[in-house]
């Protein structure tokens, strides 16, 4: 399952696999196998938004951090061919690895899948657009090397970290 945007706001993919377990971010492995592979545009928080988030409750805007522009795409900005020159950031308390760019995806994938239902959730966690229109989105599901699900949606600007805002369910599919 993959997200795909073009800005640097964050945004989170989420699934819930058939055994009940989420994988995301904060979860990038499951006990099923599950993998997310990036934390593409992570929030950078003070500590005081570091802690709100350990105890459950959205940061606030006023504990972001700017994200330093040498952080993002430095393997184009070094010239790298394809700009992947350079490894993701590692994932601290175990997270996904983080990766800063304009032109962010976001994969859940499995080995072997496990069968039965799995819902695709994804969520604004932190806007930094200048403007108020949603972000355009798609999330593509492939199974076997092939599309079997596509939705194009739209995020934000309402998010987590300033708003609350709870995940989007995007869709459902089931694996025979």
């Amino acid at each position: 399952v993959s997200l795909v945007w073009n800005t640097l706001s964050d945004m989170d993919l989420e699934m819930r696999d058939p055994t009940g377990e989420l994988v995301d971010a904060y979860n990038p492995r499951s006990r099923s196998g599950g993998v997310q592979d990036v934390d593409a545009n992570p929030t950078l928080l003070n500590s005081t938004g570091e802690m709100r988030v350990m105890m459950g409750q959205p940061p606030g805007a006023e504990t972001m951090l700017p994200i330093p522009e040498i952080l993002i795409d430095p393997g184009k900005q070094f010239g790298f061919p394809g700009g992947t020159a350079l490894p993701d950031i590692p994932g601290m308390g175990g997270k996904a690895p983080s990766k800063f760019t304009r032109t962010p995806i976001e994969h859940i994938y499995y080995k072997t899948a496990p069968k039965g239902t799995y819902t695709v959730f994804a969520r604004c966690y932190s806007w930094r657009e200048p403007n108020r229109n949603p972000l355009p989105i798609l999330v593509q599901v492939r199974s076997h090397g092939k599309v079997i699900q596509e939705v194009n949606s739209t995020l934000g600007p309402a998010s987590y970290v300033a708003d609350g805002i709870s995940p989007s369910q995007i869709c459902q599919f089931t694996l025979p």
